[in-house]
């Protein structure tokens, strides 16, 4: 089957964000993106939002890219992803065949930064969740569940356990 590497871009020259796309059925395709530009659904992405911040969809144009004999979906997709990656000026938000590991690198200041902010705004809860786990060791302390490891290397809990290990070798003769 034959697949299509798309280009979607403003007719004015000063704007240079465009979006990359790839189909099996370019027309359908490209009648999909006329209609989604011109309804308002609540998953809206980029493209759309910015087809109509610059006027309607009669102000952009589509251009093919590529076209490109594939065997199956997931070919097409990783060609698009090629091009999407070698892009700088992109509306696309969704990168197709990208793993888990590929999005974490890709996005990571921007994650690193959303882990302080939350970080931040409920530190009081975490630690409070942390120190309020109470566990009781072997030995007979009462500790929090984040010190347990710490707890395991005090004089105490050494006694108790070389005294219960000679109380069982004892027991053995």
């Amino acid at each position: 089957m034959f697949g299509y590497i798309y280009k979607i871009y403003c007719k004015n020259p000063e704007i240079k964000e465009h979006y990359i796309g790839s189909t099996i059925n370019y027309k359908r395709r490209m009648r999909q993106h006329k209609y989604s530009s011109n309804h308002i659904f609540n998953n809206q992405t980029n493209l759309y939002d910015f087809i109509r911040n610059n006027g309607s969809i009669n102000n952009f144009q589509s251009e093919i890219l590529l076209k490109v004999m594939v065997n199956e979906k997931k070919d097409l997709y990783e060609i698009e992803k090629q091009f999407i990656k070698n892009d700088n000026n992109l509306l696309n938000k969704y990168i197709p065949n990208r793993n888990q590991k590929e999005y974490y690198f890709d996005n990571y200041d921007i994650l690193k930064e959303k882990r302080k902010m939350k970080y931040k705004k409920n530190r009081d809860e975490i630690l409070h969740k942390k120190s309020s786990i109470m566990v009781t060791c072997e030995c007979g302390s009462i500790l929090t569940k984040n010190h347990i490891h710490r707890h395991y290397k005090t004089i105490k809990h050494c006694k108790y356990i070389n005294n219960i290990n000679s109380q069982q070798v004892q027991s053995l003769d």
